[in-house]
């Protein structure tokens, strides 16, 4: 059994591998082949009077809405082992476990669910995750799933980030009404014998599991900072000593590129339209249509600013992504608005 805080529940995750055990309606609302998300959650944090923030003073001198492709989630280097592709096709992203340096343990593996094959600790013990990476508990961040736990009055989805990833997108202008894409490395899993393996002949693979459309952001140096402890109280950016370096982006009311128009949320099941990487091809090497290159599209992604790293196939193009970086924002021109709404939509 992994160890890290507990956390408050709508229900607690089956106790045992596939099936038995407790909280039957919550392994229902998570076994649904759609999606989950958030549309016009009833916050506080709109009638937080912060007035202008240092990180407004950045950004939206224009109205060009920004998209986000941002890591999240287990890989190689955090976490140890990839997110799995679930015999049934459901895809659930797993959090990254707290550092080691971290003041205070994340949430505890074992109460995170993992539809109906028990909770995420369970499968990552199975899949082979280390156990002292269990014991640290789970930065659970982005946090958009409103039955993930009990929320209290007020909240909304959100989004935290801190130190270089944070001054990163201050300073590529990120803020309210640009669009998160969430990815992650993922890898599908077999079940023999009654328990999971990862699949010999499926590598791994980059894969678009959720969204957040930003509608506020709101820093330490800003008023209503203190209050996002009423609203927000379980959110690790909030509870955990990040400093003066720190942010946390709320979702906007609704995203009109996005299902039902709902400003943020999961993708339960693979699809192969929100797959990145190209076939047969290393995670890091994406496929996306040829419309998305610089030369085309007018602009180009942050850190992918070298046109060796765009190479034209046909009516596509191969991005060699960089390693291990945490966002990639591009501006949202006619060409990469198309594509993430396909993201968003299929």
């Amino acid at each position: 059994m992994t160890t890290g805080r507990s956390r408050q529940r709508s229900s607690p995750p089956q106790s045992s591998f596939r099936g038995g055990g407790t909280g039957s309606n919550h392994a229902a609302q998570q076994r649904h082949a759609g999606d989950v998300g958030s549309r016009e959650p009833d916050s506080i944090c709109n009638r937080i009077e912060t007035g202008r923030s240092e990180w407004e003073h950045l950004h939206r001198d224009d109205v060009t809405m920004r998209i986000i492709i941002s890591r999240k989630g287990f890989d190689s280097s955090s976490g140890g082992i990839p997110s799995p592709i679930l015999p049934d096709g459901t895809i659930v992203s797993f959090p990254i476990p707290e550092p080691k340096s971290a003041a205070r343990s994340g949430v505890a593996y074992d109460e995170l669910a993992c539809g109906e094959w028990g909770s995420i600790g369970d499968v990552a013990e199975q899949l082979g995750a280390k156990a002292s990476v269990l014991a640290r508990g789970a930065h659970v961040d982005p946090d958009v799933d409103p039955a993930a736990a009990t929320r209290r009055p007020g909240w909304r989805p959100a989004l935290g980030q801190a130190d270089a990833a944070l001054s990163h997108l201050q300073n590529q202008g990120v803020g309210p009404g640009d669009l998160f894409l969430f990815f992650g490395l993922f890898r599908r899993v077999v079940e023999r014998n009654g328990r999971l393996q990862w699949d010999g002949g499926s590598p791994p693979e980059h894969l678009v599991f959720g969204w957040l459309r930003v509608g506020s952001v709101v820093t330490p140096s800003d008023p209503g900072w203190s209050s996002l402890s009423l609203t927000h109280g379980d959110h690790p950016h909030v509870t955990h000593p990040y400093g003066a370096t720190n942010g946390l982006l709320l979702s906007a009311d609704q995203c009109d590129m996005a299902p039902d128009q709902r400003a943020s949320g999961l993708h339960r099941r693979w699809c192969q339209a929100r797959r990145l990487t190209r076939p047969n091809g290393p995670p890091s090497e994406w496929r996306l249509p040829r419309r998305c290159h610089p030369g085309e599209a007018g602009v180009e992604a942050s850190y992918h600013g070298k046109r060796d790293r765009w190479r034209v196939e046909g009516d596509t193009v191969v991005l060699r992504t960089v390693g291990r970086g945490q966002e990639f924002v591009v501006e949202a021109t006619p060409a990469w608005r198309e594509w993430g709404s396909q993201i968003l939509n299929s």
